[in-house]
């Protein structure tokens, strides 16, 4: 047993079970009003004592693969390390 911050707890999680894509802070969404799919990455980092989300961004599925919103989301928490 180690201490760990809130932070070092959140970075520590595995996946979740329900994950369908076995990455981390990248999961798929559908648009109700016009059934599109996208990939939403949800990057969050504790603030004050909360928590805030720092990136939240989508990708549409029509124009980006899976591997492209991976290499954005290692490419912004190596810049942000």
């Amino acid at each position: 047993i180690r201490l760990a911050t809130k932070l070092e707890q959140i970075q520590n999680q595995g996946l979740r079970k329900d994950n369908k894509l076995g990455e981390k802070n990248i999961h798929i969404q559908t648009n109700k009003k016009n059934g599109l799919s996208y990939y939403r990455i949800t990057i969050c980092r504790i603030i004050n004592g909360k928590r805030k989300a720092i990136l939240n961004k989508s990708f549409s599925t029509r124009k980006y693969t899976l591997d492209d919103v991976i290499k954005f989301r290692d490419d912004y928490l190596g810049s942000h390390a």
